[in-house]
């Protein structure tokens, strides 16, 4: 009874992972209006920093970084592409079309 309930809470901490990364996105995007190129070197050594010194029990360095590199290659890619991807940023609020 305790494993199904471990993967119970491990399942919903999984949503809850998706949907902040999810929203992230969707602040990457609103905040891509407002810069000239999609790269920003100065801004990622930044948020680089944050993540290598981030404090935690158990999850190391280097995958925080992987995780973090993940996170940004996304985070460009879809920058790059909202223009194909049909966005609607009416009311500060950015909505795919379908």
């Amino acid at each position: 009874m305790e494993l199904k309930k471990f993967r119970a809470e491990i399942d919903k901490l999984d949503v809850q992972v998706l949907r902040i990364l999810d929203k992230r996105m969707e602040l990457a995007l609103k905040l891509s209006k407002y810069k000239k190129d999609v790269e920003d070197k100065k801004r990622e050594l930044e948020v680089v920093e944050h993540f290598e010194d981030f404090p935690n029990d158990f999850i190391g360095r280097e995958f925080r970084l992987k995780i973090l590199d993940n996170i940004l290659q996304e985070s460009k890619r879809l920058q790059s592409k909202q223009q194909n991807l049909n966005i609607n940023f009416s009311n500060g609020v950015v909505k795919k079309l379908k």
